[in-house]
């Protein structure tokens, strides 16, 4: 597996830049981005505490299903649902992401392997752990990555804009 040892800026965002256009303060570029990686995972949390919900109703419901239903205390429910949503995002192209239109590649641009993204899931959750430090680092990162992006070798890519750069970079 190729790594690459340093992430240049001028070359990671204008490949995951969701959006084409420019704000007069470069920090606002920033936030359009972060946008649709929380909304994604805002999508994914809903629709794994829904069918959490759903399979409980149905659980509830019908007899055979009696006995089956998942029970947990609100705090631990919302912490699984969290979960679920990190590891569905991480291994991989969740809900929330295909709504959003956002991909996960390599620096170099190929499909991310296996063990990059069980280490992207475990950098999530470490994360997570430090009071979300390292999902809020990409507004001050050079390059815009969190520490999941960094410790695994991965970004996260708007689609349209990730064809649009592996287009230039094979015809330049």
């Amino acid at each position: 597996m190729r790594r690459m040892t340093t992430y240049d800026p001028a070359d990671i965002i204008p490949r995951i830049l969701p959006l084409p256009k420019r704000h007069r303060w470069p920090f606002l570029n920033r936030l359009d981005y972060l946008q649709y990686r929380f909304v994604a995972f805002l999508l994914d949390l809903i629709t794994i505490g829904y069918l959490l919900l759903a399979w409980n109703y149905l659980a509830e419901r019908i007899d055979a299903l009696n006995g089956l239903s998942i029970r947990f205390p609100v705090t631990i429910s919302f912490l699984i649902v969290i979960e679920l949503a990190a590891l569905w995002g991480t291994l991989g192209t969740s809900l929330g992401a295909r709504v959003v239109r956002l991909s996960l590649h390599t620096v170099e641009g190929d499909r991310p392997t296996l063990e990059q993204r069980l280490i992207r899931f475990l950098a999530w959750n470490l994360s997570l752990l430090v009071a979300t430090v390292g999902h809020l680092w990409a507004l001050g990162d050079a390059a815009w990555l969190t520490w999941a992006d960094r410790l695994s070798g991965t970004i996260v890519v708007a689609q349209g804009r990730s064809q649009d750069a592996a287009r230039a970079r094979r015809e330049g």
